[in-house]
């Protein structure tokens, strides 16, 4: 039996100029993040049933929340400098950062009660990620290298306008493209 795929809800990042641009300046131990993956995640729920997919969207149609322009802005490795997995844009400070901070508070344990998961512990830092480290090996050399191209880099300044939050999925390995889909209303 297959793992169900891994679930989430999230801010759909549009298609942003100024991140294509920053992504073709990457060193070669980073790749890119494909556009359609691009988003702000708002609740994380793993590997779920999909027969909560309908619940969750249910729940996601009843936020309040509209949309809000942001700014992308400071690049940041994450989880942590000594040992980055992803390059991330963090927003700007500000009424629309803080309005996307809150859509998280409120909106987190409520689908995570949905989804009949625990609440997640992690701290609310709303990013977009948009590069990871080749392969899995990260030495001492590669972690240089990619944390001098992130340093060298200014922030972006980037304006985008996020959306209404959308569940997506994880798709199948392997294969071309994106490596998330947004799920749809049967």
């Amino acid at each position: 039996m297959t793992a169900p795929p891994s679930c989430f809800a999230a801010l759909a990042l549009p298609s942003v100029p100024a991140i294509e641009e920053l992504q073709g300046r990457l060193p070669p131990e980073l790749r890119r993040i494909h556009p359609a993956d691009m988003h702000l995640t708002v609740a994380y729920f793993g590997r779920i049933d999909p027969a909560l997919h309908e619940p969750l969207l249910d729940a996601l149609g009843t936020c309040s929340f509209g949309g809000v322009e942001v700014v992308l802005d400071t690049l940041l490795p994450l989880p942590a400098r000594e040992h980055p997995t992803a390059l991330t844009l963090t927003l700007a400070d500000g009424p629309s950062r803080e309005a996307v901070v809150v859509l998280m508070t409120e909106q987190r344990p409520r689908l995570a009660d949905v989804a009949g998961v625990p609440p997640e512990v992690r701290g609310l830092l709303p990013h977009v990620t948009f590069a990871r480290p080749r392969g899995r090996r990260m030495d001492d050399a590669k972690r240089a290298a990619i944390l001098a191209w992130s340093d060298a880099q200014p922030a972006l300044g980037a304006r985008v306008t996020l959306g209404r939050p959308i569940l997506m999925r994880s798709r199948p390995p392997g294969g071309p493209g994106p490596h998330y889909e947004v799920v749809s209303p049967r």
